[in-house]
This record gives C-alpha cells, structure tokens and sequence, in this order.
C-alpha cells in the first residue's frame, strides 16, 4: 500500500480518519491489498502517516463493521478472505 501524508491534508473538509479508511477501502476494492493481506499495526501506520493511533484505529474499526477487514489474533488485521475477488477494469 502506497502510504503518503495525504491523510494530513488540511484542504479537505472530511476529518482524517475518514480518509484513512477511503484510501484503505479504495486499495481493497481495485485489489492492490488481496484477500488475506496483512494491514500495518495501527501504531506503524499512524507513525508512517504523522497522525494519532487513534485516528488509525477508528479507520480500522470502520473497516471491520463494514466486512472490508478482520482480525487475525496475533497476526494482526488482514483484509477479509470473505471478499468476492475484484475483476481490474481495463482502462
């Protein structure tokens, strides 16, 4: 996953943690993050991107109730293998 400040960006008017889960959504959904893909702890990624954990784990959270992501105990939270595969669009 291509990780940038982007999720800093003060230009937009939607708060933080709502851009860290669109992009991570988004990267599931075009299937550059697999089915069974592992997920940064929520402390690395907040650290790589210059926010709050907090901020990272409200992410993950909504990505979970949504069925996007689930935890895998110690191996921490992977991208759902429930999902139906992604067919990539030609351009």
């Amino acid at each position: 996953m291509n990780r940038t400040h982007a999720a800093r960006s003060s230009r937009r008017s939607i708060p933080v943690y709502r851009e860290v889960y669109q992009r991570i959504r988004s990267e599931i959904l075009s299937g550059r993050l697999a089915a069974g893909a592992r997920l940064p702890s929520s402390r690395t990624l907040a650290a790589e991107l210059g926010i709050a954990r907090g901020t990272v784990v409200t992410a993950f959270q909504m990505l979970a109730g949504e069925g996007y992501t689930s935890s895998a105990g110690a191996r921490g939270t992977v991208v759902n293998v429930a999902l139906p595969r992604v067919r990539k669009l030609r351009p």
